[in-house]
């Protein structure tokens, strides 16, 4: 391949790269960072409903309310989603979500016995 096309597809990753945030956040971000806090959407409750199960079996209990109040995310192969899930009763879990390029989605980890007041920050 003519080394002109092969620098311009390298440019054009690198560009796209530096663009991905998630369709509907604002900003650059670069691989790696973690965007700001902001208000979950509706595809962000639906993310979350999606691991919802997971998060039941780990904590062997149910929860009648899962609703995600904020999300962060974190551009890694596919996307970490950070969103904070209110439970119900003061209690919220933090949890991580992967969201891979190819579209499949897991629970990374969770942190149970946080409140509204807690940071929504990046964990492993």
């Amino acid at each position: 391949m003519d080394k002109t096309i092969v620098c311009l597809l390298i440019l054009g990753c690198l560009v796209g790269i530096s663009h991905c945030g998630q369709p509907g956040r604002p900003g650059v971000m670069m691989p790696g960072g973690v965007s700001e806090e902001s208000p979950a959407t509706a595809e962000d409750q639906e993310l979350a409903n999606k691991v919802k199960d997971a998060v039941e079996r780990a904590e062997e209990r149910t929860f009648e309310k899962f609703e995600a109040k904020t999300v962060r995310t974190q551009v890694v192969n596919g996307w970490f989603h950070y969103v904070k899930v209110d439970v119900g009763n003061g209690e919220f879990i933090h949890v991580k979500i992967h969201q891979h390029w190819n579209g499949k989605i897991s629970l990374q980890s969770y942190r149970a016995g946080k409140t509204s007041d807690d940071p929504l920050e990046s964990f492993y």
